[in-house]
């Protein structure tokens, strides 16, 4: 059932164009906001196990390590 809050629903009338933005931001940071309810006061090593920090390790640690292998033409044909 679709709230005012949900990122996921479309408004009515709403066009794919002023959709697909809100919720992709929407769904990232609701993401992010679960993941913190999830471990908040349970320490340091929390961060460790939290999904949406191993997800920004991998967007930032995967191509770095392609440009590292096959350099800026392997890192482009990866990115494409």
């Amino acid at each position: 059932v679709a709230t005012p809050e949900d990122p996921a629903t479309s408004r009515r009338g709403e066009s794919l164009y002023a959709f697909l933005p809100r919720t992709l931001k929407g769904g990232y940071f609701s993401a992010w906001e679960l993941e913190n309810k999830r471990y908040k006061g349970t320490g340091i090593m929390a961060i460790l196990r939290n999904r949406m920090v191993w997800f920004q390790i991998n967007n930032i640690v995967f191509p770095a390590l392609v440009y590292y292998g096959f350099g800026l033409k392997g890192l482009i044909l990866f990115l494409l």
